[in-house]
């Protein structure tokens, strides 16, 4: 790796960043495309992401990844963001388009891509149960009634979130139909009971959601629980899933498929999507 004064710097924000695979698949793509790049993470407390912002401004940043708990709040610093980022409130990708900040997302087009290549048998049309309304869960839900899945359950702590969530996918999509929930163990039970794929978008195991998945009642055989995080590579709940019968699926893969996306929209140029999974693989087969 070439380093030197023309060297284009490409950053991820968030908090924790330590655990992510992105730099391993920045470099890798910038490796084979030959471009004088580096990739790298740097954590960001809330308190400081404006300050970030205006860092990375006048550092002349290239491109930049936005990861929890910053989707939300980076955008109030930004010069421009997209339609679709501008709907779902949510901003991963963020574009230096003659110094001009451009926000962007790329996690409803990630996950989806994931999802069809990793549990193709679940189907448009099939009910799902949503986990959280934070920033990636609108823009997967957002992807989700685009692609077919007009019956979505919207599970969140806060309830008055989870219909400003549902509101924005109604009025996008006529045919989407959204029940929002709280975390009430009979409420989750019910939900889970009627959907087909359970999307978890939270960082943290929910004591509710643990227990309703610890209630050996009913099997969970042919249900999917796809959970957006991937560090650890099985978490408790999905532990939890796994062990009454249901397919569990880490977020590994959309990071991959979203980072192509990134790294498209960083670059205009045709991402390698080959060298990127071979980074992917060699990341998982350590984790084995």
């Amino acid at each position: 790796m070439k380093i030197d004064g023309q060297t284009r710097l490409y950053i991820l924000i968030g908090n924790p960043v330590a655990h992510s695979l992105s730099p391993l698949l920045y470099n890798a793509a910038f490796a084979a495309c030959r471009m004088n790049a580096i990739y790298v993470a740097c954590p960001v407390e809330p308190e400081h992401v404006g300050e970030a912002i205006e860092g990375l401004r006048a550092l002349n940043i290239a491109g930049v990844n936005v990861t929890s708990p910053h989707k939300e709040t980076v955008m109030a610093y930004l010069d421009q963001i997209s339609g679709e980022a501008a709907l779902v409130r949510s901003v991963n990708t963020i574009v230096n388009r003659a110094g001009k900040m451009v926000g962007e997302t790329t996690d409803g087009r990630g996950f989806m891509a994931d999802l069809g290549e990793r549990a193709p048998s679940v189907k448009p049309g099939d009910s799902v149960l949503l986990i959280g309304a934070g920033g990636a869960a609108r823009a997967v839900a957002f992807a989700l009634v685009q692609n077919g899945f007009h019956e979505l359950y919207i599970a969140n702590r806060t309830v008055g979130r989870g219909r400003f969530l549902a509101d924005i996918l109604q009025c996008s999509v006529h045919e989407a139909h959204c029940r929002v929930i709280g975390l009430g163990q009979e409420e989750l039970r019910d939900a889970l009971n009627a959907c087909r794929l359970l999307v978890y978008c939270l960082t943290v195991d929910l004591e509710p959601v643990k227990a309703v998945l610890q209630d050996h009642a009913s099997s969970l055989v042919d249900k999917v629980f796809y959970d957006l995080r991937y560090s650890p590579a099985v978490s408790e709940t999905a532990a939890l899933f796994r062990n009454r019968g249901g397919i569990a699926i880490n977020g590994r893969g959309m990071l991959y498929h979203q980072a192509i996306s990134a790294f498209e929209l960083f670059t205009e140029q045709r991402a390698p999507a080959e060298e990127m999974l071979t980074a992917y693989r060699k990341a998982h087969e350590r984790e084995i």
